[in-house]
């Protein structure tokens, strides 16, 4: 295998180069690739954060931005993400009252939702 190697990089040094570097970074995404596909996937419902993003958990919890939108007293999109503590601390109340409020909102939203749409595991 590596005669033939040889004598390809004898004859054409340059293009054997570059087939080198593809056939390496071929290897390459082809193992990120099989990775990304085989890496378990992102649990559900995570424990609420005060780091958190309103919309990283609407995307977790899988409800609409509006239910947290109501609770956070959301009028117009901020020009850029505010996590849960920022929006705590402009309400004037404490992280854990807003988080438990959150949760409320979240239950009170599934429970209201037809059982149908919802994972059978």
């Amino acid at each position: 295998m590596f005669a033939k190697y040889r004598q390809f990089w004898h004859v054409a040094p340059i293009a054997t180069a570059v087939l080198t570097i593809c056939i390496v970074l071929l290897l390459f995404f082809t193992i990120r690739l099989g990775v990304f596909f085989l890496r378990p996937m992102p649990p559900k419902d995570v424990v609420i954060e005060p780091w958190m993003t309103p919309r990283l958990i609407a995307h977790s919890w899988h409800v609409p931005p509006e239910v947290l939108g109501a609770v956070l007293q959301i009028q117009q999109k901020p020009d850029r993400p505010q996590n849960i503590d920022w929006y705590a601390e402009d309400l004037g109340m404490p992280v854990e009252i807003l988080i438990a409020e959150i949760e409320a909102a979240i239950a009170e939203f599934r429970a209201n939702q037809p059982n149908e749409g919802k994972d059978k595991r």
